[in-house]
């Protein structure tokens, strides 16, 4: 923790309020140094004194109940900065909970600040710390009593009010933010991939994460950065089970929108196999989803913010699990991030680092004195010195790191080395966050504790909101505020690809997002790439539309970017599996008039081989519902076939020729046009390695 020293302003605000006669009791001030609506292991306060009773009469005066706060520190006069010293006196003795609240109540999704036990004409107190955050919503704190107390109290239950002073509130809502993200770390996946098998170190992971990805669908947030450390990696025989496992949960979530991961020590815990590890990470993570960043085979990356250009940088542990005795980044690694900071620094937007690996005595994340975790990176090794350097020569960028998995309350959350560098903040863990038994790391598991934090830029401030993943909550005492230096970016607008000359039917586009949600199943080893994020939001805005209701022109949008985002993913594909596939923009026939068939169509397709090889291959198969999967029936001169039922609803039948293994004829979705047909049955011929079909 730092400790400023600077003029104190002073403001005060009284709220009385009548109570019924109670007895004076005489206590000292108390400072509690963790919020009491914190699920975690509280922590020692100052010690109160023994109250001396007085029983009062019904003819004492009404009590008085005085709330102020008084802001410190150089940050004193700044907007947004909540740093400083929260009073509240009572004329009786009572329970306060004190709570940011705007002009309706205590704030949705925050814990309160704190609970303050007052006896009777004595204060307790708390104090925020240094670059703690005034929540850009707030307006007041109020101090509610214990009987009138509940998860989101009224302003009407207060039995005192500080009112914000205009000039300490950001004059932005959380509605201004320019983008937001969630800021997580340490996630931890272990091999127990659904309890297969008893979970090698972090018990919850698996649940936190589900939860973490459900927090920030709740807050809608844009995308998600990770510190490192996505997987435990306990064995590498099952590295592969773990990444899976990260990645299943993620497509089954409701989560939408990017997510970008830095590589930790454990992303490379076995000594002797770290190419194949740095590699795993690289495919499992998708880096930024480039193939150029991909083929350059370096996992470390960058990405810019759309909105407003800002820079996440994005480094990697290259060396091996020993941060404390291995080199971790290459010189070109760190040629690397020098030459974006240089070409980027100073050119009005915010630039973060994203680093795994704390660094011992030095930034946040542990104790700077007598650190409690051993595996910090050892400062004295020259890759640490030169990232060091890095820090203190940029001052106004964002280093996030994670790595120690210690818990908000323990206090080594930020810094900036008065300001002797840049900007430093810590994430605990998504996995486990951990305290301090005895003077030691005490790694307890704990099924109701999950923190990282949410972050909400603006044009002149970022907010780092600390947060219980678990219950969605944000710690007040845990959020802190930087300096921010980025606008809006002038957006180009461009006109979403549209296939030409195709009448979409809504029969049609639910065909193709029954066969978006075969697509997502089966390829969700790829969740964490954009381009499979990208078609789970289009199948997710379009999944449960009224598509009989749509106009042509909503149809048509929305068949264009299913059909699209299909063959971008498919691109990624088989590019990982040493495939070459260019997305084209084709110019699909037009489709005849459609008129309905009053008997299902039976749908009799051949197929043929050069090789005659016809055992491993079958059709995957699909209408107005899922996809399935139809084995060839029977031989003809042409190869083999099969029938297939289509109901009179249908007017496209989608189709894929495939292996068991899921390896194709032709890479892209086929569909064969049964709209216009008449009769009760048609015949369709499909030669292998060649698109598109005949009727005969």
């Amino acid at each position: 923790m730092q400790k400023k020293t600077a003029k104190r302003i002073a403001l005060l605000c009284t709220f009385m309020l009548a109570l019924s006669g109670c007895g004076n009791k005489q206590t000292d001030s108390q400072k509690p140094d963790v919020p009491a609506a914190e699920t975690e292991t509280p922590q020692p306060t100052e010690p109160v004194s023994e109250p001396t009773p007085n029983p009062g009469s019904e003819n004492e005066p009404a009590s008085e109940v005085r709330l102020s706060y008084e802001f410190s520190g150089d940050a004193a006069a700044k907007a947004g900065y909540a740093e400083g010293l929260l009073s509240l006196t009572s004329s009786e003795t009572a329970t306060y909970h004190l709570y940011w609240s705007n002009d309706d109540g205590a704030l949705d999704g925050y814990y309160e600040i704190t609970a303050l036990d007052v006896e009777a004409g004595k204060t307790g107190e708390f104090s925020f710390g240094y670059h703690t955050a005034i929540p850009v919503d707030a307006t007041k704190v109020i101090a509610v009593e214990e009987s009138k107390n509940s998860e989101y109290p009224a302003l009407s239950d207060a039995a005192a009010v500080f009112d914000l002073p205009a000039d300490k509130q950001l004059s932005v809502s959380s509605s201004d933010a320019l983008y937001t993200f969630n800021s997580f770390s340490d996630i931890h996946i272990d091999e127990e991939h659904f309890g297969e098998t008893p979970a090698y170190w972090w018990e919850y992971s698996e649940a936190h994460f589900a939860q973490a990805l459900d927090y920030a669908v709740n807050l809608g947030v844009d995308f998600i950065v990770s510190s490192g450390d996505q997987v435990t990696n306990a064995s590498f025989d099952n590295l592969d089970k773990e990444w899976q496992a990260y990645q299943l949960i993620l497509a089954q979530s409701d989560y939408v929108n990017p997510i970008y991961e830095s590589g930790g020590n454990h992303e490379v815990r076995q000594d002797g196999v770290v190419e194949e590890e740095l590699q795993a990470f690289m495919i499992g993570s998708g880096l930024d989803s480039s193939m150029d960043t991909l083929s350059a085979g370096k996992p470390y990356y960058s990405i810019t913010e759309p909105n407003t250009g800002d820079l996440f940088i994005f480094m990697a542990l290259e060396a091996g699990y020993r941060p404390a005795q291995y080199d971790e980044f290459t010189d070109e690694q760190l040629d690397w991030v020098e030459n974006l900071l240089q070409e980027n620094y100073g050119s009005g937007k915010n630039i973060y680092i994203i680093q795994h690996g704390l660094i011992n005595k030095y930034g946040p994340g542990d104790d700077l004195e007598t650190p409690y975790y051993g595996g910090s990176i050892n400062p004295e090794l020259e890759s640490a010195q030169r990232f060091i350097s890095l820090l203190e020569e940029y001052k106004d960028i964002v280093w996030i790191s994670g790595h120690s998995h210690e818990t908000f309350s323990l206090g080594y959350n930020y810094t900036n080395n008065n300001g002797a560098s840049c900007n430093m903040i810590h994430n605990p863990s998504i996995g486990n966050p951990t305290f301090v038994t005895d003077g030691a790391i005490d790694y307890t598991f704990h099924e109701d504790l999950s923190q990282g934090y949410y972050v909400q830029t603006f044009e002149t401030a970022i907010i780092f909101s600390g947060a219980n993943i678990c219950d969605q909550k944000i710690y007040p005492a845990y959020s802190y505020i930087m300096d921010g230096k980025t606008s809006l970016a002038e957006q180009e607008t461009e006109s979403p690809y549209l296939y030409p000359d195709v009448d979409v039917t809504d029969a049609t586009l639910r065909s193709v997002l029954a066969n978006v949600n075969t697509v997502l199943g089966l390829y969700y080893e790829y969740s964490s790439y954009d381009q499979y994020q990208t078609l789970k939001k289009y199948y997710y805005q379009y999944k449960d539309a009224d598509t009989a209701s749509m106009s042509q022109e909503d149809l048509l949008t929305a068949y264009s970017q299913l059909r699209l985002s299909i063959a971008y993913l498919h691109q990624i594909v088989e590019f990982n599996n040493g495939s070459e596939y260019e997305v084209v923009f084709p110019d699909p026939p037009v489709e005849e008039e459609v008129s309905e068939r009053e008997s299902e169509l039976l749908l009799r397709i051949h197929y043929h081989r050069e090789d005659g090889n016809y055992e491993p291959w079958s059709m995957w198969l699909w209408g107005s519902g899922d996809g399935t999967d139809n084995p060839f029936t029977g031989e003809d001169e042409f190869g083999v076939y099969l029938e297939y039922i289509v109901d009179t609803s249908t007017t496209e039948v989608g189709f894929i020729v495939r292996t068991e293994n899921w390896e194709k004829d032709i890479v892209d979705d086929q569909f064969i046009s049964v709209g216009s047909v008449t009769s009760d049955a048609l015949d369709v011929y499909i030669e292998s390695g060649v698109e598109g079909y005949e009727v005969r």
